[in-house]
């Protein structure tokens, strides 16, 4: 909905930045996810009037409506803008994960702040829907029949799961390591490691590629980190996988 001129309300934006910090300076500002990248689906604002007991209501949108590409922010007017009357607002957000099903996805965030609305007003309102991170597990075996594996975490699809994609930008992380010792994005040699699982604990939501290389054969496996996410089991002796 565009604003009329004079219009007073609010507009909605907001952004899905990436929790996990493994290679980047706490200075960097996160990689964005777009909706679908995220595995947000649908994302509730609720507007209390602060002046007026009982005068209130609740919107839903799509995700991807109020998470436009960086150039669009710029460029275009936001999509979603509220008509509201002068005055003080309660305005309460909840994000929710993407299903079939929208309304019965799983509340992944919450935020709250009170807004001051001045007569033939639009107030621009940015917010960051940060979700939980989340563990995953990978339980090698086989390492005794290999020389050298090297192990990379790729988006399953960067062109669709990150918000401004970049072409070089295709490797999840280049320096994360697992609970039990094992690094993601460089060479190891096959005699260090031990069978059995490796646990990340702290993944963004999302569906990625396990890139091997194992003693120059190189595969891929696809694998989802979200809250029902299975460990992915995987033997060097015979990865499984095409390639």
């Amino acid at each position: 909905m565009l604003p009329d001129p004079g219009a007073t309300g609010i507009e909605l934006l907001w952004a899905a930045p990436e929790g996990n910090r493994a290679d980047a300076p706490a200075s960097d500002p996160a990689r964005l996810r777009s909706c679908a990248g995220a595995r947000l689906g649908r994302v509730e604002a609720e507007l209390r009037d602060l002046d007026a007991d009982g005068r209130h209501r609740t919107f839903s949108f799509a995700c991807a409506a109020g998470n436009p590409p960086s150039a669009a922010r710029v460029a275009d007017l936001p999509e979603i803008f509220i008509d509201l009357r002068e005055g003080r607002y309660r305005l309460d957000l909840r994000w929710f994960a993407a299903t079939r099903d929208l309304d019965d996805g799983a509340l992944l965030g919450t935020s709250q702040q009170t807004l001051q609305l001045a007569a033939d007003t639009i107030l621009l309102v940015e917010q960051e829907l940060r979700t939980p991170l989340l563990p995953w597990t990978l339980d090698l075996s086989g390492a005794a029949a290999c020389e050298q594996l090297t192990l990379e975490i790729l988006y399953a699809d960067p062109a669709a799961d990150l918000l401004d994609p970049d072409p070089a930008a295709d490797r999840y992380r280049n320096a994360l390591r697992s609970q039990q010792g094992l690094l993601v994005g460089s060479p190891i040699p096959c005699a260090s490691l031990s069978d059995g699982p490796h646990s990340f604990a702290d993944l963004d939501r999302g569906a990625y590629l396990l890139r091997l290389d194992v003693d120059g054969r190189r595969c891929e496996l696809d694998f989802l980190v979200d809250q029902d996410g299975a460990a992915l089991a995987v033997d060097l002796a015979k990865p499984g996988c095409a390639g």
